[in-house]
C-alpha cells in the first residue's frame, strides 16, 4: 500500500498529466456521490463506496478522512476543503448543491464540467 500511495501522488503531481489524472480522478469521485445520492443512500454511507471508486488511493485515503469529519458533524463542503486535494469549482458546486437540498445533481454537473476540461487539455 505505502507504494501505490507513493505512485498516486507522483501521479497527482506530473506536470499536464497530473491536472489530468486529477481531473478524471475527482470526475469518477463525484459521478460516484451523485449516483449514491440519487439512490437515496445517506452520506456516511455513501462516502464508503466513493472513496474507492475515485482510482487513486490518495483520494480514497482523503475521502475516509472527509467521511470521519462528516460522521462527527462537519459539513461535506468543510471536510471536503480540509483535505485540500479538491478543486475549488468542485466544492464551490456541492455547497450549492447541499443548499437548495440537490447535492447529487451538482456534483454530477461538476463531473460533466470536469471532463469537459479535461478533453480541452488533452
Amino acid at each position: 500500500m505505502p507504494v501505490q500511495i507513493a505512485m498516486d501522488r507522483l501521479l497527482l503531481k506530473a506536470p499536464v498529466f497530473g491536472h489530468l489524472v486529477m481531473i478524471s480522478t475527482v470526475a469518477r469521485w463525484t459521478r460516484t456521490l451523485s449516483t449514491m445520492f440519487a439512490a437515496g443512500v445517506p452520506l456516511v454511507e455513501a462516502l464508503d463506496s466513493v472513496g474507492g471508486a475515485s482510482g487513486n488511493y490518495v483520494y480514497t485515503l482523503a475521502t475516509k478522512k472527509i467521511q470521519q469529519e462528516v460522521s462527527t458533524g462537519n459539513s461535506l463542503t468543510s471536510a471536503m476543503e480540509n483535505s485540500k486535494i479538491f478543486p475549488n469549482m468542485v466544492i464551490q458546486m456541492v455547497s450549492i448543491g447541499r443548499g437548495i437540498g440537490g447535492a447529487g445533481r451538482h456534483a454530477l454537473q461538476s463531473r460533466r464540467l470536469l471532463r469537459g476540461r479535461g478533453r480541452r487539455c488533452g
